[in-house]
């Protein structure tokens, strides 16, 4: 939030000049965007805001780049291109595209841009995809989903999400790795997208099975984490496997990611690789996994980073490489009733030991 870029010169980049995903006024003004994408107009976009509050592109002047959008901004509020001047650009597809909510350009000089003449020129492009309307859920209500569209629309805050399916695989989602919700986005990663649900309050993900085997969540991307959070409080996630390709393998996504929240508890899970670890938290507090089996991941079981409160009961890690827990620059960290101060940890009979950093 509040990102400031003034007076600088952006060039010879091959995507973007400019990438925002979950931002809050991000602030773009009096730059030089030259030379960016090749003459095939390989950029994808010179500006780009997804799922975004408040992305301002002003007093810019954008030359000789060769891209297929000048801004595409998907389902973020409060986009604005103001005063800015575009010239001698190569755009293949369109000036704008812009999904779900409206933008404001104004003041605005475009001068000797370049089109190609097989495709027709259109200042705005509607993309057609659309994610699931979101589900109105009451307060502290219940909603059920056997598919990932349902899973995704029933993303929000104060609810609960039953997952009455064996198998809810991410990737067969309507919007997956394109558009994004006020609630979730995808985050591209080097093989694919992974889905990141951000900015909610007292959500329980669990499946309605008593089973956990009986119940599964996937992710393709072996580089993406199954679900990642970011910026939540009052998570519970319980009663369900998760996990990538079953099997050790070489990857560096994992399983479930927390960044930035509190209030979390796991319980019950069956977390298993490729992925690299089955749990990790970064910035967090108030982290409990109880009855949790981690296992088949290729670095690791639970790594923890700059958290306060973290209480790991009653769960077995088994079958990972390296250790099965590291902890950094944390704080009141336990295993069962054992404390841990910062270091790696592997496990004899369940209990802790110290083990090198690069075990």
């Amino acid at each position: 939030s509040r990102v400031g870029v003034n007076a600088s010169r952006i060039y010879d980049c091959s995507q973007y000049a400019v990438c925002v995903n979950a931002c809050r006024d991000v602030r773009v003004v009096g730059c030089d965007i030259t030379d960016n994408g090749d003459d095939d107009g390989s950029a994808f976009a010179l500006f780009s805001a997804g799922s975004s509050d408040g992305f301002l592109v002003a007093d810019c002047r954008i030359r000789g780049n060769a891209t297929q959008l000048v801004l595409d901004s998907t389902f973020t509020k409060n986009t604005r291109f103001l005063s800015n001047l575009v010239e001698s650009n190569l755009i293949m597809t369109s000036v704008f595209s812009l999904e779900q909510y409206a933008a404001l350009a104004d003041g605005c000089s475009f001068e000797l841009n370049m089109f190609p003449d097989t495709v027709p020129f259109t200042w705005y492009l509607e993309s057609g995809l659309c994610p699931a309307a979101p589900l109105e859920v009451p307060e502290g209500g219940e909603v059920s989903v056997r598919t990932a569209d349902e899973f995704l629309a029933a993303i929000g805050s104060n609810r609960t999400i039953v997952i009455d399916t064996g198998l809810l695989d991410l990737s067969t989602a309507s919007d997956y790795g394109v558009l994004g919700g006020e609630h979730y986005f995808w985050r591209d990663w080097y093989d694919g997208p992974e889905l990141v649900i951000r900015d909610v309050q007292n959500l329980s993900i669990r499946a309605a099975a008593d089973d956990p085997a009986a119940c599964t969540v996937t992710a393709v991307p072996r580089y993406a984490n199954v679900l990642a959070f970011l910026d939540c409080t009052g998570i519970r996630v319980s009663g369900l496997t998760a996990g990538h390709t079953e099997g050790q393998g070489a990857c560096t996504g994992g399983v479930l990611m927390f960044e930035n929240c509190s209030d979390i508890a796991v319980s019950g899970c069956r977390l298993y690789g490729c992925g690299i670890l089955g749990i990790e938290a970064s910035f967090c507090s108030g982290l409990k996994v109880t009855d949790c089996e981690i296992y088949d991941c290729s670095q690791g079981g639970v790594r923890l980073y700059e958290t306060r409160g973290a209480a790991l009961t009653d769960c077995d890690i088994h079958d990972v490489n390296g250790s099965a827990l590291s902890v950094t620059e944390c704080t009141d960290i336990f295993w069962n009733d054992i404390i841990l101060s910062d270091g790696w940890y592997e496990l004899e009979n369940q209990i802790p030991v110290s083990v090198p950093a690069w075990w």
